[in-house]
Order: structure tokens, then sequence, then C-alpha cells
């Protein structure tokens, strides 16, 4: 029970399935800082790894286009 009302309870006025209810009190006693991030905004462990994928990303394309002028070069040097 919290405050005065039950999981089911809350669940059933906020239109969720039970099992969120308690899957967001998990959350919130593991990290209550860090539960429920605002405006969308990621968790910074999130934030950092999305900025790692999104400049891992860049590299291969650069690394790709890199390929293709060395090949373009290697052909037209002969």
């Amino acid at each position: 029970m919290y405050g005065d009302r039950t999981c089911p309870s809350l669940a059933e006025k906020l239109g969720l399935h039970e099992d969120t209810i308690y899957k967001w009190i998990q959350q919130y006693k593991e990290d209550p800082k860090q539960s429920f991030p605002d405006s969308g905004n990621l968790k910074p462990d999130a934030d950092e790894l999305r900025k790692a994928q999104r400049k891992i990303k860049e590299l291969e394309n650069e690394v790709a286009i890199l390929k293709q002028v060395a090949v373009y070069f290697a052909r037209n040097s002969k």
C-alpha cells in the first residue's frame, strides 16, 4: 500500500497494468534521483551511450568514404 492507495487501485485509476506501478516503485527504490527523467531526458549513462553510438556511426561513415577514395586513387594512379 502506498499512501492510502494500493498498487492495483492506482493502476485501475491510471488505466495501467499493475505491474507497471510495481516496476516504477522498484525503479524509484533503486535510484530515486534518476528514476524518471523529465521531458524525455535520458539517464546520464543512457545519454552517454547514445552519444557514443552516434559517434561510432559517424566514424563508420567516414571510414566507408575513405575506403572509396582509396579505391578511386588506386585505380587512377596507374
